[in-house]
């Protein structure tokens, strides 16, 4: 009779070892799983940094080919008016021939990315349109950035 509740005692220990036994091995792998979260949050945020990146140097690549592409319009105009819409870079047969200097007709400063097609506006990486005023070609950016733009000279 001893010997039984000895033995239902051994059993009873066992039992509660191997529960706690089980309960760390539970507690260390949320531990493994809560330091991958951390790892994946991580490179979320690198590649979030890394994008922004991207569209800022995309937009100040952007902002100088239509600099470049209205500087070229203006200067082939015989009355050097400057253009208003850059979306209209976009487009054939934009200075006629009677207008330019040259007496040929011009169009297609500017070839359509991805972002353009369809919409007949220059659209910078953040969804905004890009607008020219004041020999001045911007973008409105993000509220990280800021605005963005560039001068068009036609000196060249």
């Amino acid at each position: 009779m001893e010997l039984e509740k000895i033995e239902e005692k051994k059993k009873g220990i066992l039992q509660h070892l191997a529960k706690k036994r089980k309960g760390a091995i539970l507690g260390f792998d949320s531990v493994n799983y809560l330091l991958v979260l951390i790892i994946f949050v991580g490179l979320g945020l690198v590649g979030m940094g890394a994008l922004e990146g991207y569209r800022i140097v995309s937009c100040k690549m952007e902002l100088n080919d239509i600099a470049t592409a209205a500087a070229t319009y203006q200067n082939l105009r015989i009355d050097h008016a400057a253009i208003t819409d850059p979306g209209t870079l976009v487009e054939s047969g934009i200075i006629k021939a009677g207008d330019a200097v040259d007496g040929a007709e011009h169009g297609k400063f500017l070839k359509k990315t991805d972002r353009w097609k369809g919409t007949g506006k220059c659209i910078d990486p953040w969804g905004n349109a890009y607008t020219i005023a004041n020999q001045k070609v911007t973008s409105k950016g993000s509220t990280f950035t800021g605005a963005l733009s560039t001068d068009i000279d036609t000196t060249k």
